[in-house]
């Protein structure tokens, strides 16, 4: 990595972090150690958001900034990866600062439940099809939000 990129990575990290501890954006006072705790995770949450909507119009941004041979090269990328199912890393621009490169993995895999449904009912009967199905069926980890919210004091 570059030193002017390094450079940048840190002062970014050191700015990031003050972020919520100071200029009016720290803590109030609390006799309570969880309220300082709980700030820190709110800031982080709101940060990550600002910076999700941010990267998100940046890509569109560089997305819409690409010439069409540079779209190309992307979709070119992508048809091999798919092909050959083997990931490959493609330089798309060079500016005279950034380049950009592409990093393409071939896509998970999927099972089609309808399709496999279909095909077992031309050998099986229904209930031992619908009996395979569900004794298959797994259920995954439970989604946990925390939220914090603000007390009226």
């Amino acid at each position: 990595m570059a030193k002017k990129l390094r450079d940048l990575i840190v002062k970014l990290n050191q700015a990031l972090t003050k972020i919520g501890h100071g200029n009016g954006l720290a803590c109030p006072e609390s006799q309570d150690p969880i309220d300082e705790v709980l700030h820190e995770y709110h800031v982080a949450t709101v940060s990550s958001s600002y910076f999700d909507k941010r990267r998100k119009a940046a890509k569109e941004a560089m997305m819409n900034s690409l010439s069409q041979v540079q779209m190309d090269k992307i979709d070119d990328t992508s048809y091999a990866v798919a092909d050959n199912n083997l990931s490959r890393r493609t330089s798309i621009a060079e500016g005279s600062i950034y380049d950009l490169n592409v990093f393409v993995k071939p896509g998970g895999q999927m099972l089609d439940e309808k399709l496999l449904r279909v095909a077992l009912l031309r050998h099986l009967k229904a209930d031992k099809v619908e009996s395979i199905l569900s004794e298959s069926v797994k259920p995954r980890a439970q989604s946990i939000v925390y939220e914090v919210t603000e007390k009226d004091v």
